[in-house]
């Protein structure tokens, strides 16, 4: 390993308030890397971690990662894998307490807090970022899902997929989408296309900024790629833009281009007022207005992941918020949910 991209290991230990924030030091690192983050904590309430990587100017880059530290009355250790972006030079974790936002989901008690020891990062190969996603995925409810007949599409995709070679991916939207692009879904593709290599592409935030990142030559650091294979845009994202931005989208990238409606939060299980799972779940699932005909009229290829997912979780015995780490945000479990749905997607006969 090249010697400014050496394993770090933090000593000092940390006691987190509900609203405390405690940021440790920039660690040098190389785009499209994969590391391990692992700590040991002690927690009486849910908090979460953050990993945030910056450019070669210090700024903090759009597409950070974060996950649940849930709560553990003895010292129990806790690790995940991330993959740096394209033009980060340097990466630092904060540990969070909960906000305002989690409260709504009455997991946080006033006074309680959160211990963090023994924390670090290291360089990880791809096999052992594979192997450690497997691993967490094993702790969970499987996924048994297969595609809709006739869902397809992305010809040009899944010829490069089955052929082999560079596929470039680029991912555009908000949080929803910045969760799935730190999925690890690649790993799980290339398992099932061993002669490909996929390059993923983050664009996130909202339109104006995902414009700027296309179309404006000052972008930086942020910019998008000068082309890519496929543009994966959240079905949020395509609303906005409306067929003709899908359009543009297309063009500029010159790619082929998939809008997927993306998981949903909270948890469908929580109970409504009258101690009722399906109504929750119906109303969210109907809360928007899918991308279909949008991306129908933008030439691109719709896929439905949250209605799947609903129906995964009602079957599910997991624990309540268990794949979320806010009211609105994928933990590390449901990022591997999502990981699931988009390897099974991409790589069905």
């Amino acid at each position: 390993m090249p010697p400014d991209e050496q394993a770090v290991e933090f000593e000092e230990s940390l006691v987190l308030s509900p609203d405390a924030v405690r940021t440790g030091p920039a660690v040098a690192c190389r785009p499209l890397q994969y590391w391990r983050f692992r700590f040991t904590a002690a927690a009486e309430c849910p908090a979460y971690w953050q990993v945030v990587f910056t450019d070669a100017a210090g700024a903090d880059l759009p597409g950070d990662v974060c996950s649940s530290i849930d709560p553990c009355a003895a010292w129990t250790p806790f690790s995940s894998v991330v993959r740096v972006p394209p033009h980060a030079c340097a990466m630092k974790v904060a540990f969070r307490g909960m906000d305002d936002a989690i409260r709504v989901l009455k997991l946080h008690d006033e006074g309680r807090r959160v211990r963090i020891a023994r924390w670090g990062l290291e360089p990880f190969s791809t096999e052992a970022a594979r192997e450690w996603a497997d691993r967490l995925y094993g702790e969970l409810p499987p996924l048994i899902w297969q595609p809709e007949p006739g869902q397809r599409g992305l010809e040009s995709t899944r010829a490069r997929l089955q052929a082999g070679g560079n596929l470039c991916v680029a991912l555009l939207g908000a949080s929803d989408i910045n969760d799935l692009s730190h999925s690890l879904w690649e790993l799980l593709v290339t398992r099932a296309r061993p002669n490909v290599t996929i390059e993923v592409h983050p664009l996130i935030g909202d339109r104006a900024r995902i414009h700027a990142q296309l179309f404006e030559a000052d972008a930086g650091a942020a910019a998008a790629p000068s082309r890519s294979d496929l543009a994966i845009v959240s079905d949020g994202l395509a609303r906005e833009l409306g067929a003709d931005g899908l359009v543009r989208v297309g063009e500029r990238l010159a790619c082929e281009l998939l809008v997927i409606r993306t998981m949903t939060f909270p948890d469908v299980r929580m109970r409504n007022q009258n101690d009722e799972v399906a109504a929750l779940a119906e109303r969210l699932a109907a809360a928007t207005p899918d991308g279909a005909a949008v991306a129908e009229a933008g030439g691109a290829v719709f896929f439905d992941m949250r209605t799947p997912f609903i129906e995964y979780l009602l079957a599910s015995n997991a624990p309540l918020n268990g794949f979320n780490r806010d009211i609105l945000h994928a933990n590390d479990r449901g990022r591997q949910i999502a990981a699931r749905f988009l390897s099974e997607f991409l790589t069905s006969e």
